[in-house]
């Protein structure tokens, strides 16, 4: 096996899952150097109060089932003793609900904070994912919560409305009537009149369309939110 990254180590690992496997391979795992591990490998900077370095990323997403699954099934037979370090797979892993992207370098550098919303799940259990319109219904909300953190001028829809083209600000309420005579209820409580469009984003990440729905009904639902989404001022989305 050449190298000794995260693919190498798998196929090694299902490899040796066989109850034979001694009789049908010689498996010689080839690495430069001594560390393994690849993009994800890591380890202690002696020189600097023996500080945790890697590579690569230091988090794994919740939607990387197989890799869990694997995870958990190599844990199991290690089957390490109570008190040992990271003992169980889920002293190994935990769950987090922030995360830090980096732009820029010097004076222009910023961290941008997302807040990820945690549930019930736990990766590596092989759950069905989640359908197309769960994930709307999960992200719709998230980038609502982000807004505030993306440009200190528009720090919601509210700020951002009042910048939309003449055009846009008549087409919404058409769309939302032609949503509500579709029967899509996630806009029944917007008042063109007294707009919120916050309360409105919000609401129809709370009301996704479940169940049997036409695909006019879908696209009912979906317009009123894209043509918010597309009147972001450029400056924005830029900063």
């Amino acid at each position: 096996m050449l190298g000794g990254g995260l693919g190498s180590l798998a196929a090694v690992y299902a490899l040796t899952d066989a109850p034979d496997w001694h009789e049908r391979y010689e498996i010689t795992v080839y690495q430069i150097g001594w560390r393994l591990g690849g993009k994800g490998r890591s380890g202690r900077n002696v020189k600097a109060n023996l500080r945790s370095e890697g590579f690569g990323h230091h988090l794994w997403w919740g939607c990387y089932d197989n890799a869990f699954a694997l995870m958990r099934r190599c844990y199991k037979e290690l089957a390490r003793p109570a008190g040992a370090p990271l003992a169980t797979f889920r002293e190994a892993f935990r769950p987090s609900e922030t995360l830090f992207f980096g732009t820029g370098q010097g004076d222009q550098s910023r961290l941008w904070p997302l807040t990820l919303g945690r549930n019930d799940a736990s990766p590596g259990e092989g759950a069905a994912p989640p359908t197309v319109w769960e994930y709307v219904r999960i992200l719709l909300p998230w980038v609502l919560d982000c807004l505030p953190s993306l440009h200190p001028l528009y720090p919601n829809y509210a700020a951002i409305a009042p910048l939309w083209q003449d055009q846009a600000r008549s087409l919404l309420p058409a769309l939302l009537r032609r949503a509500h005579n579709q029967g899509v209820v996630a806009f029944a409580a917007f008042d063109p009149a007294a707009p919120d469009y916050d309360a409105l984003l919000r609401q129809a990440g709370t009301t996704v369309p479940e169940g049997h729905q036409s695909s006019r009904q879908r696209r009912a639902w979906a317009q009123p939110l894209v043509v918010g989404a597309e009147q972001r001022p450029a400056r924005s989305s830029r900063r």
